[in-house]
């Protein structure tokens, strides 16, 4: 990244590279792909796309369907379909992986100030999952503090000092006599550019200080006194030829057409060309450098920019998106045709996925419209902000209806939008008393409107651990709309939210088959929680049906590159992999989700994917790890409740697992706290109760411990889960006397025949072995130890392997134990290698993880090394993949 103001020497540098690199670059062949950023086109459309990619089209038609037409689409080239921001994203990844496969790549973005919003992202994107690619990139920049999320190195150019401005003057024109370069060297402040522009408008007699030199402007906002004796030069017809090619980057053609719109032709550009200003020899007719725009805009008259806008307007006919931004705001067109070319804009920009640009020509249009159509114009422009990624602009509209809104219905239905776009822009507490006053000072609206703001706070609620309140708000949902009239998406977020609150009965609808009542589009809806709904099955013992919504959804957000919903997708799917105890494949997972929430910027579910990550970690002995992501995760002074909580369990599970009985029970005793207050009914949210009846068992704290079993035994009972009941009953097990100990841990292997969890049922078979030990049945308990070493072994749980081995030596029993490397893989490591053992290949797995096939075999050749193996026929015992577990012989 090279950053420094305009005149500085960012676009000198770039050339000189290429120019130094020349030999180089054509000896390898390298690629090299440009764009430069332009005000004209800072909210066209992958306007820079067009540039980078028009050396690629052979290229882009032998890419895979997908990639090829996300890229078709957002270059105008496929007719049909909506896409997203992050599927054109994909599909450069996937270019540029594909390209430096064979051969270096280069790419070289000027004027990263000015390039269009739909291009960064994906840029962006791209470049931060390059890993071992053959790929260079260099961004030029005027903003000193501009971010990119990007890991790049700085060069910042400074202004040049007095003595450095003088030595650089004397090499680029050594006849200047010393006061008129002292006067130069003055002006120009330090711009390299002014060094090297300005004295070529002197003349000789000014140049040798014989004639006075013209009066100068200082360096400020313009910069056109460095070119104004060649611009003067040239003629009026010169000069507006050159303000035509200032505000459009046009191909010839059509700036031909533009220029004789006014009765001018092509020729009037030739003393441009003369004089070092024009570059006509590539597809484009291009300005020397970025400040001439800037400079041949200022010398113009209001009506000389006025007359030269419509030139470019009367060029782009069979490009509406484009002619349109010349338009705005000339005297004769009219609003009402203004308006209808905005709209045409917004939809060419929202078929080809460019959600940000198409919102802020929906705005355009709306500023020229009135009424009910302004009103509409505002909305949709609202909702493709949202899809952009940019929700402050979507909240900053919506907050703008709201004001202005006289029907109750269309305010409520306005204000539970914002509430749902702020949910999916961060996690944020709602105010249910406030809403509840909104509701009460609106009387007349529908019971559908007032039904559809309930539905937003629930689920708000419920994501920032607010049951209570989420109960309420669809308690009287209910009462309002009953539940005949009610909708499928309310019936759905009602049974998520009765569940959540341990209501007995809840979940009949969850259970239904809504999913395939709901059309692509609506799974993605966020106002219908689809991906809620699979993380509620997951933990309330239906996996399956979890897994099949997960899965669904993961395949609609994949086919239409949406990256956010499918990065929630990959994060169920891990929850239910955890539950069948393939730990490797779940932790691959979570990564996945989590890093591309970030490469999206999608951050509302970061924390809490975080934090469930790290709750398996902890429950893997991965202490570091897991530290780590909940430092990352929590510790904010706007933690959520359901932020805290989890925290705080995780690092109780973590404390067991290590063995810190007395720090895990105080972490897991407010943990339970926390719960409480949080109103949560659900016994399989999560397994902390059966964590502290252990702690507070190995410290024999057993009164204690029967509290909080019976007390979870009864929440597991009155909903009936049977994962619940399976650990309540061990907790019973672990209390038991002697006589009595199978017949609790039997009961416990049949509630978890019912509800698999590979890992809670190998602490099942830990607790069950060693109070048999205790009890002095030694030869009884070596079945169960065996079982649960095995199970922890496959899993990777070290620390709970080490614990059944500890227990098998006890009871005379020695067993070498083999555990995996795979600790050493790093996270994309493990990701490859869990893709790969799967049976990918190269570059399918490279497709599934949205990385290249280079990146790919760089990773292969560490992970194998790291575990020892030789080649990828190994890698499925190598990571010990587990089958799913039979059914018990001892039920």
């Amino acid at each position: 990244m090279v950053r420094g103001p305009a005149g500085v020497g960012k676009s000198w540098l770039v050339g000189r590279m290429l120019e130094i690199d020349g030999p180089a670059i054509s000896a390898t062949q390298t690629v090299v792909l440009r764009a430069a950023g332009h005000p004209a086109e800072s909210d066209l459309p992958f306007a820079g796309l067009h540039q980078l990619l028009l050396p690629l089209r052979p290229e882009i038609e032998r890419l895979p369907s997908p990639q090829r037409t996300a890229i078709e689409r957002a270059l105008a080239r496929q007719p049909v379909g909506a896409g997203h921001r992050f599927a054109t994203a994909a599909g450069l990844h996937g270019l540029l992986a594909t390209l430096s496969e064979r051969r270096p790549v280069l790419i070289v973005i000027e004027d990263l100030q000015w390039l269009d919003g739909s291009t960064t992202t994906c840029l962006v994107f791209a470049i931060r999952r390059l890993g071992a690619d053959r790929v260079a990139v260099v961004l030029t920049t005027r903003d000193p503090m501009q971010p990119t999320g990007l890991d790049a190195d700085d060069i910042e150019l400074a202004l040049l000092d007095r003595d450095g401005a003088r030595e650089i003057l004397g090499r680029l024109h050594p006849d200047l006599a010393p006061s008129v370069r002292d006067e130069v060297v003055r002006v120009a402040g330090g711009l390299p550019v002014v060094l090297r522009e300005g004295p070529a408008d002197l003349t000789a007699d000014q140049r040798r200080g014989l004639a006075p030199l013209p009066t100068v402007l200082p360096i400020g906002s313009t910069l056109s006194w460095i070119y104004r004796q060649r611009l003067e030069s040239m003629g009026s017809d010169g000069r507006f030829a050159l303000l035509v090619a200032s505000l459009e980057r046009l191909e010839h053609p059509r700036i031909a057409k533009a220029l004789a719109a006014v009765g001018l032709d092509a020729t009037a550009l030739d003393t441009a060309e003369d004089a070092g200003l024009l570059d006509r020899s590539g597809p484009v007719v291009t300005l020397s450098h970025a400040t001439l725009g800037t400079a041949v805009q200022a010398r113009a008259s209001a009506p000389e920019l006025e007359r030269a806008r419509r030139a470019v307007a009367s060029a782009l006919v069979d490009e509406p998106h484009r002619q349109v931004w010349f338009l705005d705001g000339s005297i004769e067109v009219s609003d009402d045709e203004l308006a209808a070319k905005w709209e045409a804009a917004a939809i060419d920009a929202e078929r080809r996925g460019a959600w940000a640009e198409a919102g802020t020509a929906r705005e355009r249009a709306a500023r020229r419209s009135t009424g009910s159509d302004c009103r509409r114009q505002l909305m949709a422009a609202s909702v493709s902000h949202a899809r952009g990624g940019g929700p402050s602009s979507a909240l900053r509209l919506l907050d703008e209806l709201i004001a202005e809104a006289d029907d109750p219905d269309e305010q409520l239905l306005l204000e539970g939008q914002r509430i749902t776009a702020r949910s999916w822009s961060h996690t944020q507490h709602i105010d249910a008393e406030a809403v509840r006053d909104l509701i009460a000072a609106h009387p007349d609206a529908s019971p559908h409107a007032v039904a559809s703001i309930l539905a937003s706070v629930a689920v708000t609620s419920l994501l920032w651990g607010s049951h209570g309140d989420a109960l309420a708000a669809v308690d009287e949902a209910h009462a309002t709309l009953g539940l005949d009239a009610a909708s499928p998406p309310d019936r759905l977020i009602r049974d998520i939210v009765e569940v959540v609150g341990g209501r007995v009965g809840a979940g009949s609808f969850l259970r239904s088959e809504w999913l395939g009542e709901l059309s692509d589009d609506e799974l993605l809806d966020p106002t219908i929680p689809a991906f809620l709904a699979s993380f509620v099955l997951a933990f309330t013992d239906d996996d399956d049906r979890s897994e099949t919504v997960a899965r669904r959804l993961r395949d609609v957000a994949g086919r239409i590159g949406d990256l956010s919903q499918l990065a929630l997708a990959t994060a169920l799917i891990a929850m239910v992999e955890q539950h069948r105890g393939d730990m490797l494949a779940a932790r691959a997972h979570y990564s996945t989700a989590i890093g591309l929430c970030l490469d999206t910027e999608f951050m509302a579910p970061v924390t809490h994917l975080q934090l469930r990550h790290a709750h398996l970690l902890a429950a893997l002995g991965q202490e570091e790890a897991c530290r780590s992501l909940v430092a990352s995760a929590s510790g904010g002074v706007n933690d959520s409740p359901a932020i805290q909580h989890l925290a705080t369990a995780t690092l109780g599970l973590l404390e067991l697992t290590g063995g810190n009985c007395t720090h895990a029970v105080d972490l897991l005793v407010d943990a339970e706290a926390r719960l409480v207050a949080m109103q949560v009914g659900e016994p399989g949210y999560i397994t902390q109760a059966g964590d502290l009846v252990e702690a507070l068992w190995r410290l024999r704290r057993t009164d204690e411990a029967h509290e909080v079993v019976e007390r979870s035994a009864r929440r597991a009972e009155r909903v009936g889960r049977h994962s619940a009941l399976a650990i309540a009953h061990r907790g019973r097990g672990l209390l038991a006397d002697p006589a009595s100990i199978d017949e609790q841990f039997l009961l416990a292997h049949r509630h978890h025949a019912l509800a698999p969890d590979r890992y809670q049922q190998a602490r099942t078979d830990l607790c069950w072995g060693m109070q048999l030990r205790r009890a002095r049945r030694k030869r009884d308990a070596r079945t169960p130890l065996r079982d649960a070493l095995a199970a922890f072994e496959a899993m990777g749980a070290s620390p709970w392997a080490a614990q059944a081995a500890a227990e098998l030596t006890a009871c005379g029993e020695r067993r070498r134990t083999a555990w995996a490397a795979v600790d050493e893989l790093t996270p994309r490591e493990l990701e490859v290698a869990v893709v790969v053992a799967d049976g990918a290949t190269n570059p399918a797995a490279a497709a599934a993880l949205c990385i290249s096939t280079r990146t790919v075999e760089d990773h292969l050749t560490r992970i194998y090394r790291k575990l020892a193996i030789a080649g990828r026929d190994e890698l499925p015992s190598a990571l010990a993949r587990p089958a799913h577990p039979p059914a018990d012989s001892r039920i």
